[in-house]
C-alpha cells in the first residue's frame, strides 16, 4: 500500500492493484486447494474449502485463512 497518492498517479496505482489481483487470482486459489489436499491426510479438508468460500477478499484473505485453518 502506498502512503502518499498524488492525483496524477491515482489511476496508475489503482490499475496496478487490480492487475495484481487478476494475475494472482488463480495461483491464490491453487494454494487454497493445495492446503485442502494436504489436509485430507490430516483432520478436516472441507473446513479449508469452506474458508475459501467465506472470504471475499480477492487473493490474500482466503490464502491466509486457509493456512491458519490448516
Amino acid at each position: 500500500m502506498w502512503g502518499y497518492k498524488p492525483e496524477s498517479l491515482l489511476f496508475s496505482l489503482w490499475f496496478a492493484a487490480r492487475f495484481d489481483d487478476v494475475l494472482n487470482y488463480i495461483p491464490a486459489r491453487l494454494v487454497v486447494y493445495t492446503y485442502a489436499i494436504f489436509m485430507e491426510i490430516g483432520m478436516r479438508p472441507f473446513a479449508v474449502l469452506v474458508v475459501l468460500l467465506s472470504f471475499g477478499e480477492p487473493n490474500a484473505g482466503p490464502v491466509m485463512a486457509a493456512g491458519a485453518g490448516a
